[in-house]
């Protein structure tokens, strides 16, 4: 995590792909697309206590406590 309040979530998929997810303040910002096969279709939404972010078929559920600075 950076000062800024950028977050990086590496995610190792079964595949062997490593897929990058950035959160800037809390909030799903961007994915990468090149190293992990496709990508560009991205979307995220709130669900309780976690962030569930869709990457094309691929569906990733982030708890808070693992982007909160406390």
């Amino acid at each position: 995590r950076d000062p800024d309040g950028t977050a990086v979530l590496a995610v190792f998929r079964p595949d062997g792909f490593q897929r990058l997810l950035t959160f800037v303040d809390g909030e799903f910002a961007f994915t990468d697309s090149s190293e992990a096969g496709g990508g560009f279709d991205a979307s995220a939404s709130r669900d309780g206590d976690r962030t569930i972010v869709l990457i094309d078929a691929e569906r990733y559920e982030v708890p808070d406590v693992l982007l909160s600075t406390e």
